[in-house]
């Protein structure tokens, strides 16, 4: 475990900027006020999950007001609809939409959101169905178009983009299982298209976004607790750029 007491006192700083003089940690369309949003998208057992409860737990700690919907869309898809991966997908898109918008126009709620797979990573999802022929190329740009619309876009503050090597990724999700099964995507063919995917959208849209980082999360589980430091530090310095 390192120290991480110089993330804390930033955090006590900002904190204090922001319950001192009713300031907020980011502004919206028409300079409203509204909290910082962050998502987290990436590759199956790439770490998302262990990283966002890290991030989380260091805010919450420091005192500041998060939320995360519902443990994420990964989460509360209903798991029918896991046969049906265009229909997954889809209803990932409308609910990442929705909490955009939830999270957004509270500002005395919150100050940090956090999304488990928004809207960059579910355009990559579909674009992966494109490639796989599971939807056709037009609908596909029609839904991207639609996620896309700066209406929502431009809400999202930063993405952190987590990539495993598909051998990782299997053996995280067979580790201490009694039977060991592969997926529709979770199998290391699929894996290796959705990174080529997931690089193939991020030099395509991440202009569009304030900041954009990308994690190689391959290695060892002490890699994951630098993710997360790595991914506090630039959020306090997003917010940190707001104070005088």
């Amino acid at each position: 475990m390192q120290d991480h007491s110089d993330l804390v006192k930033r955090a006590q700083e900002v904190l204090r900027w922001l319950r001192e003089d009713g300031n907020s940690p980011a502004r919206g369309l028409n300079d409203q006020p509204r909290p910082i949003l962050i998502e987290f998208a990436g590759t199956p057992k790439s770490g998302k999950s262990t990283c966002i409860e890290a991030v989380r737990h260091f805010f919450h700690r420091t005192g500041f007001k998060v939320a995360t919907p519902s443990e994420g869309a990964s989460r509360r898809t209903p798991s029918h609809f896991k046969s049906d991966l265009t229909a997954y997908n889809a209803w990932n898109a409308s609910y990442a939409i929705r909490q955009v918008i939830e999270i957004v126009h509270q500002p005395e709620r919150f100050d940090i959101g956090i999304l488990d797979r928004g809207l960059f990573d579910t355009v990559a999802w579909f674009e992966w169905l494109a490639k796989t022929g599971e939807v056709d190329r037009a609908t596909a740009d029609v839904v991207v178009e639609f996620i896309m619309l700066e209406n929502w876009r431009a809400s999202i503050d930063i993405v952190v983009l987590m990539q495993a090597d598909p051998a990782d990724a299997m053996q995280r999700e067979n580790e201490n299982k009694l039977v060991e099964k592969t997926g529709r995507a979770m199998n290391p063919e699929s894996l290796a298209e959705l990174n080529v995917v997931y690089d193939s959208v991020q030099d395509q849209h991440k202009h569009l976004f304030p900041f954009f980082l990308g994690l190689d999360t391959s290695t060892t589980e002490a890699s994951l607790e630098n993710s997360a430091r790595l991914v506090v530090e630039v959020m306090l310095g997003l917010m940190e750029a707001q104070m005088p």
